[in-house]
């Protein structure tokens, strides 16, 4: 959705001043905008005297809770490898607020890597098929 530019709302207002008797419809014709927005222009002047911008308007910032911030930072820095469903738990929020405190502090948490358990004869054994595959590669 596109802002009216402020000339346009001075004119439609001033129009509205000037001529009791126009109609929105006709004014919003003039102006060249939807009668829709004219009715609000002039609502807004008629509540706040004023054409500016009000403050509050747009998307508020999210939720930024240092304490829960600095906790989950710092459950992350003790166990880079615990989960975001794990650590959202432990926290007492969503996985979603989890993974924009981690985007926001550059922090990073890894998977733990499997090792197989072999016995020492399957290990030989793996070692001796990888050389064989070696000499042919």
């Amino acid at each position: 959705m596109s802002r009216i530019e402020n000339e346009v709302k001075i004119k439609g207002l001033d129009t509205w001043l000037s001529e009791k008797d126009v109609t929105m419809r006709k004014l919003a014709n003039r102006v060249g905008i939807h009668h829709a927005s004219v009715k609000s222009i002039i609502n807004k002047f008629r509540e706040h005297y004023s054409l500016d911008e009000l403050p509050g308007r747009g998307r508020k910032p999210g939720s930024s809770n240092p304490k829960l911030n600095q906790k989950v930072v710092s459950l992350i820095r003790k166990n880079k490898s615990m989960s975001i469903r794990d650590l959202a738990k432990k926290a007492g929020t969503s996985v979603g607020t989890i993974q924009r405190i981690k985007k926001r502090n550059n922090l990073k948490t890894y998977k733990k890597q499997k090792i197989s358990k072999q016995s020492a004869e399957q290990k030989h054994r793996a070692a001796t098929r990888a050389r064989k595959w070696r000499r042919l590669l």
